[in-house]
């Protein structure tokens, strides 16, 4: 895995199924939390909602995001953690990975079009990111008492790269869940 293909994704692939694609929209729709579920996960776990309805929650929706005749656009809901670490599940759902498809009907069977992407804001963050650290670096060149401030930029990186190693695996999760849901197999490009 190279290092764009970490930070940015952008895969494209095609799945075909015998499936109509108004019973696929209807089974993606029935594994499909709303998009904004990650807050209303995270209100769940803040206030004590039972472990094991959220777990069977999980499983029976294992997916968020929107739907409609034209398309979708979904993404792998991610289990918001106990305090501490409330916050860092929710920095991971910024750099998760989302799936945009479309389907199209090829005499009896339904190619759905897939494309994995990253948030658009996380190109931002590389962009500030980057920023950032050249104006902290330009500002400690001569001030050796200075360097100790880049700690802060290195910090900002860290813990992007670490929020993108998390969502590795999220387009071979979104892939597989897709092709099971609509009995659907890649077709090789």
């Amino acid at each position: 895995m190279g290092f764009q293909h970490l930070v940015m994704e952008g895969e494209r692939s095609t799945l075909t199924t015998s499936l109509p694609a108004p019973e696929c929209l209807a089974r993606l729709r029935g594994i499909t939390a709303a998009a904004s579920v990650g807050s209303t996960d995270q209100r769940r776990v803040f206030y004590g909602f039972p472990e094991d309805l959220y777990r069977q929650d999980l499983a029976e929706r294992p997916l968020r995001g929107r739907i409609s005749e034209r398309g979708f656009r979904v993404g792998r809901r991610i289990r918001v953690q106990q305090r501490p670490l409330l916050l860092l599940s929710s920095y991971r759902m910024l750099f998760a990975t989302w799936v945009d498809g479309k389907f199209a009907t090829d005499g009896s069977a339904t190619q759905v079009t897939v494309t994995t992407k990253v948030f658009r804001g996380v190109g931002c963050f590389w962009l500030v990111v980057s920023g950032m650290t050249l104006l902290f670096v330009s500002a400690t060149i001569g001030h050796p008492s200075g360097w100790p401030a880049l700690i802060f930029p290195a910090g900002f990186i860290g813990l992007g790269i670490i929020a993108r190693l998390a969502a590795s695996n999220d387009a071979n999760f979104l892939l597989g869940v897709l092709k099971s849901t609509f009995e659907a197999r890649i077709v090789p490009s």
